[in-house]
């Protein structure tokens, strides 16, 4: 019975493998061959964060090759959104999971080759100095992290809608600088600081402004000055002409007197708001 038991174990084991696109193996096969090397740097105290992060990017791209792979119509619907690809979109949807396997393998092939020559002396590189993300301080026109200059690298644009507690998507290969963006907000809001914060009489919008305000300050963040976003009707009321003369990427025209009102409003606002959260920090 325990023999009939291992033979199904190993038949269902080979089969997944089967199942495998020929590049993921491979890319899995080198993925096992950098943990391996990993485990022999770290027994002689050589620093592998940089391998840890092609570790990261490796195992999420060949998650994202499997999802196009399965999805290649939603992905041509992409790419013909996008003007120079939307005359060969299914084609490029059809290419897409391979093209992601071998850039995988690339970046894999150079950390393998990288630490290798780390392990056999021939190159020496320096320990990678981490951010250290909920201490890192604003001081003398620079941020400071582990008492070193630090650039705290992020996509500005980040996962609207996700946790700053989602480690998938705030982490040291990524970037972990909080942003107005946890929650979800109407399409012509865009960010946390817009047009809508600011109500008709001057005051400002209580619960909008919550999505300033509830950011905690155990962390790094920073927050977008977006005009991007829409124009509240009041102040399309107020000023018919405000989106004539606008630009391609605002929205409305920033140097109507009405919009630079309601900006200057808005950015006094949030220039006192942060600054007693660095005080409180």
């Amino acid at each position: 019975m325990k023999f009939k038991a291992l033979l199904i174990i190993t038949i269902i084991f080979f089969t997944s493998c089967e199942d495998k696109n020929p590049l993921e193996r491979e890319a899995l096969d080198k993925v096992n061959t950098l943990e391996s090397l990993m485990e022999d740097a770290k027994n002689k105290s050589i620093d592998v964060t940089r391998e840890e992060t092609i570790l990261w990017f490796s195992k999420e791209f060949l998650k994202f090759a499997n999802w196009d792979e399965s999805n290649k119509e939603a992905t041509e619907k992409l790419f013909g959104y996008e003007r120079y690809y939307a005359d060969n979109k299914k084609q490029m949807a059809e290419e897409l999971p391979d093209f992601e396997r071998k850039k995988v393998i690339q970046i894999l092939n150079k950390g393998i080759d990288d630490l290798k020559k780390e392990l056999q002396g021939e190159i020496k590189r320096r320990p990678v100095n981490k951010v250290d993300w909920q201490n890192t301080k604003a001081a003398n026109n620079m941020f400071v992290s582990n008492g070193k200059p630090s650039f705290p690298y992020d996509y500005f644009s980040k996962t609207v809608g996700q946790p700053l507690t989602n480690t998938d998507v705030y982490n040291d290969h990524l970037g972990a600088i909080f942003h107005g963006g946890e929650n979800l907000y109407p399409v012509d809001h865009d960010r946390a600081i817009n047009s809508f914060l600011l109500n008709e009489d001057g005051s400002f919008d209580e619960e909008l402004m919550k999505e300033l305000t509830s950011i905690p300050d155990t962390n790094i963040g920073f927050l977008i000055y977006w005009s991007m976003g829409g124009i509240p009707e009041w102040v399309e009321e107020k000023e018919p002409e405000i989106r004539k003369g606008r630009s391609l990427f605002t929205g409305f025209d920033i140097d109507n007197p009405v919009a630079r009102g309601l900006w200057l409003k808005l950015y006094a606002e949030q220039v006192s708001l942060l600054k007693v959260k660095r005080l409180r920090s």
